[in-house]
């Protein structure tokens, strides 16, 4: 089998050149989830400067409430 390129496949893939897809569980409106997406990087931040700073070591969580708890130190005003 000599391998090749579907140039149907390739021409419809094209369409989405550029475009960032964004797999999430959140139930909001588009609006909503593209806001929260744009602050992550702040949030990451905060949690690069913890990490360093505390010379934290990972933490990994499973319980909703305890991931909130977590969570909210860490986003921005």
């Amino acid at each position: 089998m000599i391998p090749s390129i579907d140039e149907d496949v390739a021409t419809e893939e094209e369409r989405y050149d550029g475009f960032y897809a964004v797999c999430t569980n959140l139930e909001d409106d588009v609006a909503t989830i593209i806001s929260i997406n744009q602050k992550r990087w702040q949030i990451e931040e905060c949690f690069r400067i913890m990490k360093s700073e505390f010379q934290a070591r990972p933490v990994y969580l499973s319980r909703k409430d305890r991931i909130t708890a977590i969570s909210l130190p860490a986003s921005p005003p």
